[in-house]
């Protein structure tokens, strides 16, 4: 029996290391094997954010949760018309759809548009979504895949995804002081693709000369 230490930045018993950034614990989990699915089994969570790109959705690697939910998430798409555009995003809430799990509330699907537009734009469109929906929503948890071989990987890399994960929760600190309940952003991805993902976190800085985020944010639209 293997027992788990508690964190050696935080002391919280429930996961092994964390970064604190702009007073949320960013925990960089090495639990996805190269070519292993991500599954409900590895998290514990209150919103798990998927991103998709436009006119793959089937074939998007983060799906296969959805062998764990009778293929809900792609009726969802199906029903509402969800192509993966850019800025679009779909809230599906498990507990309301008769789905109610211990482990996971809310499933947030993310479009990105095609992956050979891919860049840091959508990146912080993606988890600019995932923190805005946690404080909208109330809730403490965010969870986000990162799998291996994905389509965008060539796009932008894994130190550059990280950078804008700490300069959105910096941003967001800064706009709503006082007004966030979001405590834990929790990355999966592969034993090989951490040192690169920590490195990226340690990244100072703004990364965008005149930050056009609010601009930016502006091509949300639910569905």
């Amino acid at each position: 029996m293997t027992i788990q230490k508690a964190c050696s930045t935080c002391g919280s018993p429930c996961h092994r290391q964390c970064k604190i950034l702009s007073g949320v614990h960013v925990i960089v989990s090495p639990d996805l094997a190269p070519r292993a699915i991500p599954c409900f089994n590895y998290m514990q969570t209150d919103i798990l954010v998927l991103s998709m790109l436009s006119g793959l959705a089937a074939h998007d690697f983060s799906w296969a949760v959805d062998s764990e939910l009778n293929e809900l998430l792609k009726d969802q798409v199906s029903q509402r018309g969800f192509s993966g555009e850019m800025g679009t995003y779909l809230l599906v809430d498990l507990k309301a759809l008769g789905r109610q799990r211990d482990d996971i509330r809310y499933v947030l699907i993310c479009g990105v548009g095609f992956s050979h537009k891919f860049n840091k734009k959508a990146v912080c469109v993606v988890f600019g979504l995932g923190v805005d929906m946690a404080r909208k929503l109330g809730v403490k948890k965010v969870t986000i895949p990162i799998p291996p071989f994905r389509l965008t990987a060539d796009r932008l890399n894994l130190k550059g995804t990280a950078a804008i994960l700490r300069c959105r929760l910096a941003r967001e600190a800064e706009q709503h002081k006082g007004m966030n309940l979001l405590k834990e952003v929790e990355v999966f991805l592969t034993p090989q693709a951490k040192h690169y993902f920590e490195e990226g976190l340690e990244v100072g800085g703004e990364l965008c000369p005149g930050c056009k985020l609010s601009r930016l944010d502006t091509v949300r639209r639910r569905l």
